[in-house]
């Protein structure tokens, strides 16, 4: 008997060495797949959380872009991954809400292919223009694209910044064409080219340019004017009514994670967040950070995709 008792001690501490040795997460480095070119928002706030998350966790964290479709093809290609928790997806309000309101067949499903980690970063649009460029405010291009409508050429980097551009387009009157761009760096470049009139851009993806003089802030999404841009109106002190333009970033894992990954990162990314050097780094670039549960980022997510759904019927968008 003494044996018996003995081998089943012996067996259940190895199970549950070995158990808990499964459970380890992350023992090897972590690839974080950015659906947008490098300098974009998303990059730009991925590459953040990827050395916060490396030095909290103590495994490498390897950035991979995936630009294309706006996010479409990284988030594929997480979905085509194991699902274990080591192919992270920085997505967008394109990726995860946008995508699913515009598409006439979406390959996921954003609310049930993907488990929602955490926000990452929330922060107003910016329309802009070049420095040399002839619009010198909204007022005078609001003037211009009524006067010859269809005219100017409007650079956008994802679907969400489409969507955007043509509710604030409707909302004060006015067309433009528009000219899709891989990711928000595209438009950036393009605009510093003069090879578009005007771009919608993420505030983080702008704000240096912005600042340095090489582009013109016309008007920001914000309901209240960024200190750090003080020479850049916001729609609410234009008198624009019934617009408000802002996005997100988030973190998700494929479906099928298991729960112990999908609670760690939601721990960790929640740390990283409240580093001082986080905190910093969002606050120069005038982006806010606001502790969400996954429960209440995959509600803002849901929340989004009625919102957009609901601007591509109103404004006649066609799907794609």
């Amino acid at each position: 008997m003494q044996l018996v008792t003995a081998g089943l001690a012996v067996w259940t501490a190895g199970a549950w060495a070995a158990s808990a040795q499964s459970d380890a997460f992350p023992v090897r480095p972590i690839r974080m797949v950015i659906p947008f070119p490098p300098s974009g928002a998303a990059d730009l706030v991925g590459r953040l959380y990827a050395k916060a998350l490396a030095e909290l966790s103590g495994q490498p964290v390897v950035p991979d872009n995936r630009p294309g479709a706006s996010g479409l093809i990284g988030a594929q290609n997480v979905l085509a991954s194991a699902r274990d928790g080591y192919s992270l997806l920085i997505g967008s309000s394109s990726t995860l809400a946008v995508n699913a309101a515009i598409a006439k067949s979406l390959p996921y499903d954003p609310l049930t292919d993907f488990v929602p980690v955490g926000v990452l970063a929330t922060g107003p649009v910016v329309l802009v223009t070049g420095a040399s460029s002839g619009i010198k405010s909204f007022e005078d291009l609001v003037q211009k694209a009524q006067a010859r409508p269809k005219t100017l050429n409007l650079g956008i980097g994802s679907t969400a910044l489409q969507l955007q551009a043509e509710w604030l387009n409707e909302t004060v009157g006015i067309k433009t064409t528009t000219i899709p761009y891989k990711g928000g760096s595209e438009v950036a470049s393009a605009l510093l080219a003069n090879a578009v009139d005007v771009g919608m851009l993420d505030v983080s993806a702008a704000h240096a340019l912005i600042r340095s003089g090489k582009l013109r802030g016309l008007v920001l999404g914000a309901s209240q004017p960024l200190a750090s841009l003080p020479g850049v109106p916001t729609t609410a002190q234009l008198g624009v009514r019934g617009y408000t333009g802002e996005s997100w970033i988030v973190a998700a894992v494929a479906a099928g994670t298991p729960d112990h990954v999908v609670d760690y990162y939601a721990t960790v990314l929640a740390k990283a967040a409240k580093l001082r050097s986080t905190q910093d780094w969002l606050r120069e670039r005038d982006l806010g950070y606001v502790y969400r549960t996954a429960a209440q980022t995959k509600a803002l997510i849901a929340a989004d995709i009625a919102l957009y759904k609901q601007l591509v019927d109103r404004l006649g968008i066609p799907k794609v």
